[in-house]
């Protein structure tokens, strides 16, 4: 387990951009009372995070959340996506040797590839980590690092578990054959593992240290795979060993320091390495900003001495950056080139002379969508999965770019058209033709203090081409409000507002639901509230919701009734009548993201999609219950 606070900033980051479940229609062949949930597979994957890139002769590898995508790099200026592969979960992690590639995934997976024909990858077999070693670790699942050196995989586990007396393991599996990978050999490792690389038979590893003080750069001899032995240790502190790189005879060790490893059996440092992301080239040091904005270019002559002697900036300065944060970078140098994924986008620069300077050849945008809809299917898409219907056929890309707009959301969908949102602006898009750029836009009124664009853009109702949009809204003289604002998008190509109306006590609301003529606002500790918007040019708030003070945690509606999860829970309602709305029923249920339609709730959970029966609302029944992978 890493640090507390560091780790709560990534939950943080990781729960404001997780994924809204949509209502949809279900498969025509699907009844009320069937069990559904053992045909859901995972069919598509759209957006996530750039979390790693693998480039092979004129081709790369490249993660985007659940999807390892082949990028086209003949023309450095324009790369292009060629081939998918959908994995079952977030991946993580890449790696390339020869005609394999490894992936990590979560729960502690690693996924071979055969890439013998870029344009038209293959799964070959996996390695699952045993237990208690499976559990997730990072984004990526338990392994924090992966190598590959011939026909070897080398990987870093991270342990949290207390029966192992190391921060981490060093696993080494051979591909001899690709379908059945097989574990030969482990060691244990101090810290809790980041960074690993494999040079001529030694194994160098980057870790944090852990609350005994242990990590830093520590070193392996792998020269018999089946019996890999520590060499040395020098320990760090802090958020240490970020990443690591060899180079003739120097450990760059990321926010540690620079160590002479010409004697491995005792490392010496000879100088401290503030830089927590460093890739080496030919006497030249590159190193990212944790911001993600600033790649410095640093002189190694002497590496005892280092010292910057260029910067180039690859983001501008107000440049919105859709999922900040730190060390989500990876840095990759091939010839003269480059390649820097930051989260949302892949740009690639070329080295230039001596002097340091980085020219920028090209960029791949890309981005996370927030929700996976479209007509005719029923989608859950919650933290690392999307799961749609077996042989629903559906294509939901959006597009790689939107014709030029940096990374937008997807707020929903109805009919045709897709809403999404891109920095203070709504988006229609065709789904008929979602590359060819927005139908129409509309700018939206900003939240004045601070403008949250577009993180937090992600409550929606939609109507019959009606848009009911939760905004926060907060100033000085009303620091936790919100608005709903009411949209008309009968005309695709001009959008319009009809009304908007701001509620104090409501900045907290994360989800919004329409019902016969009614929309109820959901508020993480306070309950609901109920706005009346049959005249939509003249909403309403209803000043007393029944449900004031439960905390509720989750809102769907079929039309006729609301379904309120909280805390293990789930209440039936029934609002056909809104001035007299009346409780029906409550389960007991394990999910949080509900979506209602064909008569079933859905309930998603970070263990597992529930499906619900409500044929008969005042008697719901749990049909169905699939684990997540």
């Amino acid at each position: 387990m890493m640090y507390p606070a560091r780790k709560r900033i990534k939950m943080l980051l990781f729960a404001c951009l997780l994924p809204l479940l949509s209502t949809l229609a279900a498969p025509a062949t699907a009844s009320p009372d069937q069990p559904v949930g053992p045909h859901l597979v995972v069919e598509r994957a759209i957006g996530g995070f750039m979390s790693d890139i693998a480039v092979f002769g004129t081709y790369a590898l490249l993660v985007e959340g659940a999807a390892v995508n082949v990028i086209d790099l003949h023309d450095p200026a324009h790369p292009a996506r060629v081939a998918s592969l959908l994995m079952p979960t977030r991946s993580g992690k890449l790696a390339v040797a020869e005609k394999l590639a490894a992936v990590s995934l979560a729960k502690g997976k690693i996924q071979i590839i055969d890439i013998t024909n870029p344009t038209a990858p293959r799964l070959r077999g996996h390695y699952i980590l045993p237990a208690p070693y499976n559990r997730d670790y990072r984004i990526s699942g338990g392994i924090a690092d992966i190598a590959l050196d011939g026909s070897l995989a080398y990987l870093l586990v991270g342990v949290a578990s207390a029966g192992y007396a190391h921060g981490g393991l060093l696993l080494i599996v051979s591909l001899e054959n690709p379908d059945q990978p097989t574990l030969i050999g482990e060691a244990g490792v101090s810290g809790l593992p980041n960074d690993l690389q494999v040079r001529a038979g030694i194994a160098y590893v980057g870790s944090t240290s852990d609350l005994r003080g242990t990590g830093g750069l520590e070193i392996f001899d792998v020269t018999n795979p089946r019996a890999p032995a520590n060499i040395s240790l020098v320990k760090g502190y802090g958020y240490d060993g970020e990443s690591i790189e060899v180079a003739d005879g120097i450990a760059y060790v990321g926010d540690t320091g620079i160590y002479d490893v010409h004697q491995l059996s005792a490392p010496r440092e000879i100088a401290p390495l503030t830089a927590r992301t460093l890739r080496v080239h030919r006497g030249r040091g590159y190193a990212i900003e944790p911001d993600g904005m600033l790649i410095r270019t640093l002189d190694l002559a002497d590496p005892a001495k280092p010292r910057q002697i260029a910067e180039t900036r690859f983001r501008a300065e107000d440049e919105p950056v859709l999922m900040p944060g730190r060390d989500q970078h990876s840095l990759r140098i091939v010839g003269d080139q480059l390649f820097v994924t930051s989260r949302d986008n892949l740009s690639i620069f070329r080295l230039v002379g001596n002097a340091g300077k980085l020219v920028l050849l090209g960029r791949l945008n890309g981005g996370l969508i927030d929700a996976v809809v479209s007509d005719g299917s029923l989608a859950y898409a919650g933290g690392d999965y999307i799961w749609l219907p077996t042989g629903s056929g559906h294509d939901l890309s959006l597009a790689e770019e939107f014709a030029g707009e940096r990374t937008p959301q997807l707020l929903g969908v109805t009919g045709r058209y897709a809403y999404l949102a891109s920095h203070g602006q709504l988006l229609v898009a065709d789904l008929a033709n979602p590359t060819a750029g927005p139908l129409g836009r509309l700018v939206l009124p900003a939240d004045p203090d601070p403008p949250w664009w577009p993180t937090f853009l992600n409550k929606i109702a939609l109507e019959d081409e009606m848009l009911y949009l939760y905004l926060p809204y907060s100033t000085s003289a009303t620091p936790d409000a919100g608005q709903l604002v009411i949209i008309d998008g009968h005309d695709p190509h001009q959008p319009r507002i009809v009304s908007q109306i701001v509620r104090e006590g409501m900045d907290d609301w994360s989800g919004v639901v329409f019902a016969a003529g009614f929309v109820y606002v959901r508020q993480t500790t306070r309950g609901a509230t109920v706005f009346d918007v049959r005249n939509p040019a003249a909403p309403t708030i209803d000043a007393q919701p029944f449900w004031q003070g439960i905390s509720v945690a989750t809102l769907a509606s079929d039309g006729r009734h609301l379904f309120v999860y909280e805390t293990g829970s789930l209440t039936v309602i029934d609002i056909q009548n809104p001035a007299r709305p009346t409780v029906l029923a409550t389960i007991s249920v394990e999910g949080w993201r509900l979506t209602a339609h064909g008569g079933r709730i859905y309930a998603g959970g970070s263990e597992a999609l529930t499906v619900i029966a409500i044929s008969n609302p005042a008697a719901p029944q749990i049909i169905a219950r699939t684990p997540l992978p």
